[in-house]
């Protein structure tokens, strides 16, 4: 029975993309904040407002029989209404951007919740027509990063990110001047 159950679960699976997150074993909470903090542009509390799904697609190439390759995909933006912005430009909003595919380092989002999102700045430019470069800047965020439900967010957690956005706002007015 064993055997035979093995095997159906074997041959019945479906394609599963696996996740790979670079953890630093080593280091303290207090580290890992830090380290989280100082490598991503966008820090901030807030609850999501909004979700919408983007489907793309784009050609990769041709095969050997002259048929276009066409990559399809999708991606989930979720827009925040920001209530407490530890790190990046002072908005009251943001849209963060994860994959809408079954990836699993995708972080999924739900409406009316409120998280605490660690995001990185990406750049996409769309080289296929020098006439109609598009040049799309967005903040993504995956379940490597420390972005979490904001119930589940330690007090240290939250106190170590004040203090190091306070941090953050004296070297920016020094370096950029007084507002």
């Amino acid at each position: 029975m064993r055997v035979a159950l093995s095997f159906i679960l074997l041959f019945s699976a479906t394609n599963v993309l696996a996740c790979t997150c670079i953890s630093e074993n080593e280091q303290s909470e207090k580290e890992s904040i830090l380290r989280q903090y100082n490598e991503v542009e966008l820090v901030f509390i807030g609850e999501v407002i909004e979700v919408e799904i983007l489907h793309f697609s784009d050609t990769l190439g041709f095969d050997e029989n002259g048929q276009p390759s066409i990559f399809k995909s999708q991606r989930l933006e979720y827009t925040f209404s920001i209530s407490n912005l530890l790190k990046g430009d002072n908005n009251s909003a943001a849209i963060i951007t994860t994959s809408g595919d079954n990836t699993s380092c995708r972080f999924v989002f739900k409406k009316d919740v409120q998280y605490l999102v660690y995001s990185y700045k990406s750049k996409y430019e769309d080289q296929s027509s020098v006439i109609d470069k598009v040049d799309l800047t967005y903040f993504w965020t995956d379940i490597c990063t420390r972005t979490s439900r904001i119930d589940h967010v330690t007090d240290f957690e939250l106190s170590r990110l004040k203090r190091h956005s306070k941090r953050h706002k004296k070297a920016v007015n020094r370096v950029d001047g007084p507002d």
